[in-house]
């Protein structure tokens, strides 16, 4: 399939997605728009639409569409920079599922970016949405908040002191949110 698409259209396909997650639910998200922003790779589409595209992270859980198996799969075959806009719309999203998406990344043997994955959780704890997509501002219009509870970041932390080399959760403590001693000293 050839695919090509405009930034200004990848950008209200994502929004589109994350307004109905948020108003109807993740089962209302028309399947067609999940593929679409499955589509759009930063090297054939750009940056812009490249960005938007992490939208695809508000459809985990949907009933037709495997976003953390498809995510997994396009960190392993192709750019897996792509994959941090979507982890981080997940953790937007849907908290369990961005940890699980992160656990099968991180257990992934192709991964690289460990650390890199584990800032784009950083700004769930900063604010309500992300970014992206630009031009946007939707806690004007939507009444959204994203919490995560104990239980949650323990399991995240079991699951980096599990997955990453203790020294180097060490090395990157004082730079991330998270308690990387902690997951280093406790799992």
């Amino acid at each position: 399939m050839d695919h090509h698409c405009s930034s200004v259209l990848a950008n209200v396909i994502a929004r589109c997605v994350i307004r109905t997650r948020i108003n109807e639910g993740v089962d209302e998200i028309p399947a067609w728009a999940l593929e679409y922003l499955a589509a759009i790779s930063f090297e054939k589409d750009g940056d812009w639409a490249g960005e938007s595209a992490g939208a695809y992270g508000w459809g985990v859980g949907h009933p037709d569409v495997a976003v953390i198996d498809r995510a997994l799969e396009r960190a392993e075959t192709e750019d897996d920079w792509a994959v941090l806009d979507i982890l981080q719309h997940a953790a937007f999203a849907d908290p369990d599922a961005a940890i699980t998406l992160l656990e099968r990344l991180l257990r992934s043997p192709e991964t690289v970016e460990d650390i890199e994955y584990i800032d784009m959780l950083e700004p769930v704890f900063e604010r309500d949405f992300p970014k992206f997509p630009e031009y946007w501002e939707p806690q004007t219009e939507l009444v959204y908040e994203v919490t995560y509870t104990d239980e949650q970041l323990d399991r995240l932390l079991a699951i980096l002191g599990d997955t990453i080399d203790h020294d180097r959760l060490r090395q990157f403590d004082d730079e991330l949110t998270f308690d990387l001693q902690r997951a280093a000293d406790e799992y």
